[in-house]
């Protein structure tokens, strides 16, 4: 705004000096009681007597409206910073329930760490009371056999020393009382009867020893422990116990990515969509936010993978796998426009993601899923006699994470889908 030059009407009357509760500030030690004007070109006060006439080019304000004219974008900037200290006060608050929600998490994986190492250990200490007592029974198997075979061995020995016994007094008697006394029946070699005995007549009994096998002892086979039984494979045994002890499941949902409608299994493997609105969990941005979706924890860029989910009949799902930079906040399909390649079912029929029909003969409960990151595709069977059911063929250039859409499951028996172990058909 330009000013007209005051410099002329000042010279043609002389004002009388302000009272001293009014005084104005000034600029000019000459003029003192002209109010000071400000150029907004060289950003300074002037007096509008001395100065004026230099600044005829330069825009002059008064000092009211230079100071609004100033004053705005401080206000523009206050403003600006009061809504990004807000902006950090809410995130600050968020980092608060981040926070809290990260010790509950801690708590429950501490909880359910001591829980699977506890189920581990006390699976292994059975196996070893298991081997322990195998080895007792092996250990009164080989004492029981030993204690037999010692007892044989024992009744022999008396045998043979009572056989000795006789014979070493029979060749301790006289020579006439030793040729008169009997002998074994003769055989084609061996000699007559004595002289004076016949062959009816009644003889002493033969000294036992002589009827017995005098062939050399030896000791009969599984004496010693079974070793190779106790101790063979032991450690993949072992394992193999624990191992159907234990589930695998080869995909894991995240829960960090789960609307807050959806509740995940403690061990991962389920989810639901219940009536209760979880508004404690942290708005995260790896959270879906609109739909009540959540994603496998972990994502693929190459490689063939599969997945069974069994859905039963519940009557709202989506299963499929979707990019890593998929959409979780606005407003988007389960299609391949949008970075969803999966099956849904819904309204009791099933569709791609187009909302194109796809035939189905029977409704499945197991459907799976598999993924050829190589190939560009995605298919998906009736898990139970692996029908194919249809097949999306794409060019894959992210991650790819396994994905979930959980609806109402209204009256059905199934509440929530439930991803198992790929078992061969």
């Amino acid at each position: 705004m330009q000013l007209s030059d005051p410099s002329e009407q000042l010279k043609e009357k002389t004002p009388a000096p302000a009272p001293a509760e009014t005084k104005q500030w000034s600029v000019c030690p000459v003029h003192p009681q002209v109010p000071p004007l400000f150029c907004m070109d060289e950003c300074r006060c002037i007096c509008a007597v001395c100065e004026f006439s230099d600044h005829k080019d330069h825009e002059v304000l008064s000092e009211k409206e230079a100071e609004r004219r100033l004053k705005e974008p401080l206000r523009s900037q206050l403003q600006t910073l009061k809504q990004h200290r807000q902006n950090c006060e809410e995130l600050q608050q968020e980092y608060d329930q981040i926070q809290i929600q990260s010790e509950e998490q801690g708590l429950h994986c501490e909880s359910q760490i001591t829980a699977v190492f506890d189920m581990m250990q006390r699976h292994l200490q059975e196996q070893q009371d298991k081997a322990v007592r195998a080895l007792r029974k092996e250990q009164d198997r080989q004492g029981h056999l030993l204690m037999s075979q010692r007892k044989t061995l024992k009744d022999k020995l008396s045998s043979v020393n009572k056989s000795i016994q006789q014979l070493e007094t029979h060749l301790q008697t006289q020579t006439q009382d030793f040729l008169l006394m009997p002998r074994p029946p003769a055989g084609p070699l061996e000699p007559p009867l004595p002289t004076g005995l016949r062959q009816d007549q009644e003889k002493p009994s033969t000294p036992t020893g002589l009827e017995q096998d005098l062939e050399k002892p030896s000791p009969p086979t599984g004496l010693m422990l079974d070793q190779a039984k106790l101790l063979g494979n032991l450690g993949f045994r072992v394992w193999r116990s624990l191992r159907r002890a234990v589930q695998h499941t080869p995909v894991l949902l995240d829960p960090n990515t789960a609307n807050r409608w959806l509740h995940v299994s403690e061990d991962l493997s389920r989810v639901r969509r219940e009536d209760t609105y979880q508004d404690h969990l942290p708005d995260v941005p790896e959270r879906f936010s609109k739909y009540t979706s959540v994603l496998g924890s972990e994502g693929f860029r190459s490689g063939t993978h599969q997945w069974d989910v069994e859905v039963g009949d519940h009557p709202d799902w989506i299963i499929g796998v979707a990019k890593e930079s998929v959409d979780k906040t606005g407003e988007t399909f389960a299609s391949p426009e949008f970075g969803i390649w999966g099956l849904c079912h819904g309204d009791g029929g099933y569709s791609n993601g187009d909302d194109e029909p796809v035939a189905v003969a029977k409704s499945p409960e197991k459907i799976r899923v598999k993924l050829d990151y190589g190939r560009g595709t995605v298919s998906f069977y009736n898990a139970d006699h692996m029908t194919h059911l249809y097949v999306y063929t794409h060019t894959f250039t992210e991650k790819m994470f396994p994905y979930f859409y959980i609806g109402e499951s209204e009256e059905a028996k199934t509440k929530e889908i439930h991803i198992c172990e790929t078992l061969d058909v």
